[in-house]
C-alpha cells in the first residue's frame, strides 16, 4: 500500500509541472514553485526563504525523484528544451512527438524558452 502523503506530493509535483512549463527543465525552479504554492510559510513577506521553515516541506531531492518518475517513466510533462531532455536520457523522437502534440498555450510558452 502506498503512503497517502507520497500520493499527495506526487499530485502536487505533477500540478507544478502542468502549470509551470519552465519548471520541467530545472529541478530547483520546480522545487521553488512547489514551495510557493504548497508551503507558502517557507517565505517571508518579501519572497525570501526562511531557512527554519524548510524543515516543514519536502526536500528538493524528493520533488526531483517524483519529477523523474513523471517525465521518464510516465512520459508526461516532458522538458520544454531538447538540451534538458537529452541530458535526462529522453528519446528524441518521443520528445519531439510530445512537444508537437502539446497544448497550444504551452507551445506559445515553449517558443519563449
Amino acid at each position: 500500500m502506498q503512503d497517502p502523503d507520497k500520493i499527495k506530493i506526487r499530485d502536487q509535483v505533477e500540478a507544478i509541472l502542468r502549470d509551470f512549463p519552465l519548471a520541467r527543465n530545472n529541478d530547483t525552479r520546480l522545487w521553488i514553485n512547489f514551495l510557493k504554492r504548497y508551503y507558502p510559510r517557507t517565505f517571508d513577506g518579501f519572497g525570501n526563504i526562511i531557512p527554519d521553515r524548510l524543515f516543514e516541506a519536502p526536500r528538493e531531492g524528493h520533488t526531483t525523484r517524483i519529477r523523474a518518475i513523471i517525465q521518464n517513466k510516465e512520459k508526461k510533462y516532458l522538458p520544454t528544451k531538447w538540451e534538458v531532455a537529452e541530458k535526462r536520457g529522453i528519446n528524441e523522437i518521443d520528445w519531439r512527438t510530445y512537444i508537437k502534440n502539446e497544448k497550444p498555450e504551452i507551445k506559445d510558452q515553449l517558443s519563449l524558452c
